[in-house]
C-alpha cells in the first residue's frame, strides 16, 4: 500500500549507486526485523534529495504493495509553527487509508491522544511511546517507511519525538527517511542534535552532484527525444551537477521554444542560449513572468493558502469558483511544472479540494515574495478565514496553522484568538517549544492587562516545567504582583503558589517560604477559591514538613482534605488524601496514611487515573517500606510499575523501577538489580533526561557498596559528580556525596572521609525538614565526629538520628545501629555490643543480606571485654556542642 506520491523514475538519473545503498538498508531491515533505521539525505539545494527519496519509497512499494509508505513535506515558515506537524500529516495520511488497508483497528488502539478532539495523554512520553507502538503494531503486519522531507524547517517538538524514533529503532524494523539542509536561516532548525541522541541507528547520506552522462540522461527522460550534440555540452556546463538548474534551463528552453522538437530530434536556436551562469532564481523568475497573469495571479495566491496549495483554499482567497482556480492550477502542473498534485481532500463543510505542493521550495519562495503589501495582507487574511470555514467544528485541530496565516497579517485581534487556541493544541500535545511561542503571542497581542497577567502565569508555569527556573521565578513575581494589583485572587494564589515550588526547589529555607504560603492560604480562604486554596495548603503543608512541624503540616492536609471534598471534584479529592496520605507515612502515622491512600487509590482506579493510581501503589509501597514490610512494598511498587508502564509515563516508570532495584540491592538480590537500574538508565538515556540517568547511575554506585566493591564505588560516583548540574540537583549531590564518604571509611581513608563529610554538611543546610535518606548522611556524622576523637559527641548524633528512625525506618535505624556500634567500641563495648546486636536483629527481620552479613561479622569478631566504668549517662544532647562541631566544617 503506497500513502506517499509516486516519485518520477526519469529523476533517478544517475542515482544508482544511492537507490542501492537505500534499497540494501531497506532489506536489511525486512530481513534482519529487531532493527530499524534512520537515513537522512543531505546535500546542496535541488541536487536531487527529494526526487530520490521519492524514488526509492516508489521502487520499494512496487516490489512490495503490502508495505506502507508514509510522507510528509516541511514547508518554510509554516511548519515551525505547527505542533509534531510532519507527523501528525504522517497520520493523517494514515487514517484516510488505514480502512482501506485493514489498519483502523491499530490507529483507533495504538494513538488516541493524536486523535482530533482527543483528551491529552499522560505526558510527552506517553504521547511519543504511542506513537512508537503504532509503529511497531503496524511493522508487525507490513514493511513501514516514514519520509520526512525538508526537515530543517520542521518544528522544534518533532525533532524531540524524531530522536526519540531514531533511539527506539534499535528495536524497531522501520526505516525513516528524511532530507536535510544545512542552512544558516534563523528559522531553520539542526539536525545535529537528532544525530547525537541517535547514535548507530542513524546513516547520513549525502546526495552527490550528477555527472555529465546523468545530466545528459535527464535531458533524454524530460524532453522525451534526443538532444543536439553541440547543446549536451553546453548543458552540463551550465547544470554544475544541480538536477534542479538542469531542469529549469531545460523547461525555460521549450516553454521560449528556443529549444524545439522536430520529429524525433530537437533543435536549438544557439544565438538565444541564456548565460550559463545565470542563477537557478533568475530561471525561475523568467519562467514565472512568462505565465498567464490570472495564472500567475492564482500561483501567488497559492504560496499565501497554508503549507499547501489548497484549491478551495485559494478559490477562498480570489473569491473564484473551485473549478476555475483548479483549472488554472492544471496548465503550471506537470512531471517538470511548476507545481504537482498530492491528493484530495474532503472537508467538514463538506466541500472538496485538490492539493497541490511546489515542485522545489525555492519555486515557492519565490513567488511568494512576488506579494506585498495589502495584497499580501489581504490573501493571508481570506486564507485563514476561508480554512476556519472549511473546517467548522474541526478548525481547532488545525489552530496552529491558522494563526500561523494571522501572524503575517495586519489582524491583532483575530492572531489573539487563534494564537490561544493553538497554545491550547500545542498543550493537549505536550508540544513545549509551540506553546511557548503562541502564548508569547497572544501576550503581546492583547490590550487587557488581566488577560496579560493570565497568559503569562501560563508562560511562566511553561518556564518551570522546562527547567527554566530563573526565567519562571522572574515572571512569577511580576505576575503576582500584577495580579495583586489587578485584584485577581485566583491567578494571584496559583503564581503565589507555583513561586513557593520554585523556590523549594531551587533550596530557599523553608522558613523564609512560611510567610509566603500562609498569606497565600489567607488569602484563598477569603476570596473563597477552594481551587486555588487546596492549592495553596498543600504548599504550607510541604513547607511545615521541611521545617519539622508535623502538627502543622498534618493540619494543613486534612484542611486541605476537607476544602477539596466541598469542590465535588473526585480526583482534587483523591489529590488531597494522597497528600495527607504522605504526611502521615512521614510522620509515624504509616496506618492511618495507608488507609487514605488507599482510599485515593479507590477514587483514581474508577476514574481510570492511571497515573494516580501508579503514585498511591509507590505511597503505599514507601508506607511498607517503612513499616519493615518489604514484601508488602516489592509487591506496590510492581503494582506501580504495570500502571506506569499501561500510562505510557516512562519517566515514572524508569523512578519506580529504580524503587524496586534499590530495595532489590538492600536486600542483596544484586544480579536482578544490576538487570534493572540498566535497563532504566537505557531508557533515561533514549528520553534524554540527565536527571533520571544520574538517579540510576546513583542506584547502581549503592550496589557495588553493598556489594564490598568500594574502588568501583568510588570511580562511579565521581563520573556521577562530572554529570552534575551547576544547581537544582541536591539531593544527587547529597546521596552522591554521603555513599562515597562512606566508601572511603571502609576503605581506611580518614582523610577523604573528612573531606566529603564538610561536602556533605554544606548540603544539609536549609534542608532541615528533609527526611528522605537521612541516615547514610547521619551515618557519615556518627563516623567523622568519631574521627575527631571525640566519641561522646558522636554517640549523641547517633542517639539524635537513632530517635528519629525507631518505628519509623527500620532500616535507617538498623544503619544507624551498625555505625553506632564502630564509635562505642573502643569505650563502651556493652553498649556497642548492644546496638550491633540490634542491627542484626532489625536486618535480619528486613531480609537485609548485605549489611546482616556485615553488622554479624563485625559481632562476631568483637571481643569480650570487660565492662566499661561507670560515666555520666549523656541521655541529654548538647546542641551547643552539636552546633559548634558542625560549623566548623563549613570552614
Amino acid at each position: 500500500m503506497n500513502t506517499s506520491e509516486h516519485g518520477d523514475q526519469q529523476s533517478l538519473a544517475g542515482r544508482a549507486t544511492e537507490l542501492t545503498q537505500l534499497e540494501r538498508m531497506f532489506r536489511d531491515v525486512r530481513e534482519h526485523p529487531g532493527r530499524g533505521r534512520l537515513v537522512i539525505l543531505s546535500g546542496a539545494p535541488g541536487i536531487g534529495k527529494t526526487a530520490l527519496a521519492r524514488g526509492v519509497l516508489a521502487r520499494i512499494v512496487e516490489a512490495d504493495p503490502h508495505a506502507v509508505a508514509l510522507a510528509a513535506h516541511c514547508v518554510e515558515d509554516l511548519t515551525r509553527h505547527r505542533s509534531y506537524g510532519p507527523f501528525r500529516d504522517l497520520l493523517a495520511q494514515l487514517s484516510s487509508v488505514a480502512s482501506t488497508a485493514g489498519l483502523s483497528s491499530i490507529v483507533r488502539k495504538e494513538v488516541p491522544a493524536w486523535l482530533p478532539g482527543a483528551a491529552p495523554s499522560a505526558g510527552r512520553n506517553a504521547l511519543f511511546d504511542q506513537f512508537l507502538a503504532l509503529c511497531r503494531s503496524i511493522a508487525r503486519q507490513r514493511p513501514l517507511l516514514l519520509y520526512i522531507d525538508d526537515l530543517q524547517w520542521s518544528d522544534r517538538s518533532s525533532l524531540d519525538l524524531l530522536a526519540r524514533l531514531g533511539y527506539a529503532l534499535t528495536s524497531l524494523p522501520v526505516l525513516a527517511l528524511v532530507t536535510y539542509e544545512e542552512t544558516a536561516a534563523a528559522n531553520a532548525v539542526s539536525i545535529k542534535g537528532v544525530q547525537h541522541r541517535v547514535g548507530p541507528n542513524a546513516v547520513e547520506l549525502t546526495v552527490r552532484e550528477l555527472e555529465s552522462e546523468a545530466v545528459l540522461k535527464l535531458a533524454d527522460q524530460l524532453l522525451d527525444g534526443s538532444l543536439p550534440g553541440e547543446f549536451g555540452d553546453w548543458l552540463v556546463d551550465a547544470a554544475r551537477g544541480n538536477a534542479l538548474r538542469a531542469e529549469q534551463y531545460l523547461s525555460w528552453l521549450v516553454e521560449q521554444k528556443i529549444l524545439r522538437k522536430r520529429l524525433f530530434r530537437y533543435s536549438i536556436r544557439e544565438s538565444e542560449l541564456p548565460d550559463q551562469a545565470a542563477r537557478t532564481k533568475e530561471l525561475i523568475l523568467a519562467r514565472l513572468d512568462g505565465l498567464e497573469p490570472n495564472v500567475r495571479w492564482t500561483l501567488e495566491a497559492g504560496t499565501l493558502a497554508g503549507a499547501v496549495i489548497d484549491s478551495a483554499v485559494v478559490a477562498g482567497q480570489l473569491g473564484k469558483k473551485g473549478e476555475e482556480v483548479l483549472a488554472q492550477l492544471r496548465t503550471v502542473e506537470g512531471p517538470y511544472g511548476l507545481i504537482e498534485e498530492i491528493g484530495e481532500r474532503r472537508w467538514a463543510s463538506g466541500a472538496r479540494s485538490v492539493h497541490f505542493r511546489f515542485r522545489h521550495p525555492l519555486i515557492r519562495k519565490l513567488v511568494r515574495e512576488r506579494v506585498s503589501g495589502k495584497r499580501r495582507e489581504h490573501l493571508l487574511t481570506r486564507a485563514a478565514e476561508t480554512l476556519e470555514r472549511l473546517a467548522g467544528e474541526g478548525a481547532p485541530e488545525i489552530a496552529d496553522e491558522i494563526a500561523a496565516l494571522y501572524m503575517t497579517a495586519n489582524q491583532r485581534p483575530r492572531l489573539h484568538e487563534w494564537s490561544l487556541k493553538a497554545a491550547h493544541l500545542a498543550e493537549r500535545l505536550y508540544a513545549l517549544y509551540e506553546t511557548e511561542d503562541f502564548l508569547r503571542i497572544a501576550a503581546q497581542t492583547t490590550d487587557v492587562e488581566l488577560d496579560r497577567v493570565r497568559i503569562e502565569y501560563r508562560l511562566a508555569s511553561l518556564y518551570g516545567a522546562t527547567q527554566r527556573e530563573p526565567e519562571a521565578e522572574a515572571l512569577l513575581e511580576t505576575v503576582y504582583e500584577r495580579a495583586r494589583e489587578c485584584e485577581d485572587p485566583a491567578t494571584e494564589v496559583g503564581a503565589g503558589t507555583t513561586l513557593g515550588w520554585l523556590r523549594l526547589e531551587r533550596s530557599v529555607p523553608p522558613l523564609q517560604l512560611a510567610e509566603l504560603s500562609g498569606r497565600l492560604v489567607d488569602k484563598a480562604r477569603s476570596a473563597e477559591t477552594p481551587r486555588e486554596l487546596v492549592m495553596a495548603l498543600d504548599l504550607s503543608c510541604v513547607v511545615a514538613e521541611r521545617v519539622g512541624r508535623a502538627e502543622e503540616a498534618l493540619l494543613m492536609a486534612e484542611e486541605g482534605l476537607y476544602v477539596a471534598e466541598q469542590t465535588g471534584d473526585a480526583e482534587t479529592v483523591a489529590q488531597a488524601a494522597y497528600r495527607l496520605a504522605r504526611v502521615h507515612v512521614s510522620w509515624g502515622s504509616p496506618e492511618e496514611g495507608r488507609a487514605l491512600a488507599q482510599r485515593a487509590l479507590d477514587v483514581f482506579g474508577q476514574v481510570d487515573e492511571l497515573s494516580g493510581v501508579a503514585v498511591c501503589h509507590d505511597l503505599l509501597g514507601l508506607a511498607n517500606f517503612r513499616a519493615g514490610d518489604w514484601d508488602g512494598a516489592l509487591h506496590h511498587w510492581e503494582l506501580a510499575l504495570e500502571s506506569m508502564e499501561a500510562a505510557g509515563v516512562s519517566d515514572q516508570k524508569i523512578l519506580m523501577q529504580v524503587n524496586i532495584a534499590e530495595l532489590l540491592t538492600l536486600r542483596g538480590e544484586f544480579d536482578r538489580a544490576l538487570r534493572l537500574f540498566i535497563s532504566s538508565l537505557e531508557l533515561a538515556e533514549e528520553l534524554d533526561d540527565q536527571s533520571l540517568a544520574r538517579r540510576c547511575r546513583s542506584g547502581m554506585a549503592r550496589l557495588e557498596f553493598e556489594r564490598g566493591d568500594y574502588a568501583a564505588v568510588l570511580e562511579q560516583t565521581e563520573e556521577i559528580r562530572q554529570l552534575l548540574p551547576e544547581s537544582g540537583a541536591w539531593r544527587d549531590d547529597f546521596q552522591t556525596t554521603a555513599i562515597r564518604a562512606l566508601a572511603y571509611l571502609e576503605l581506611g581513608d580518614e582523610v577523604q572521609a573528612w573531606h566529603e563529610a564538610a561536602r556533605l554538611e554544606q548540603l544539609y543546610q536549609g534542608k532541615e525538614g528533609w527526611f528522605e535518606r537521612r541516615a547514610e548522611g547521619d551515618a557519615v556524622r556518627i563516623r567523622v565526629i568519631d574521627l575527631d576523637s571525640d566519641a561522646w559527641l558522636a554517640g549523641m548524633v547517633a542517639q539524635q538520628g537513632i530517635g528519629e528512625t525507631v518505628d519509623k525506618d527500620p532500616y535507617g535505624e538498623g544503619f544507624l545501629r551498625y555505625h553506632q556500634a564502630h564509635v562505642l567500641a573502643r569505650e563502651k563495648p556493652a553498649e556497642a555490643r548492644a546496638a550491633a546486636e540490634r542491627a542484626v536483629e532489625l536486618f535480619t527481620k528486613l531480609g537485609a543480606t548485605p549489611m546482616l552479613t556485615r553488622a554479624q561479622s563485625w559481632l562476631d569478631e568483637f571481643p569480650d571485654l570487660a565492662p566499661e566504668s561507670e560515666e555520666p549517662s549523656g541521655d541529654e544532647i548538647d546542641e551547643d556542642k552539636l552546633d559548634k562541631w558542625f560549623d566548623s566544617l563549613e570552614g
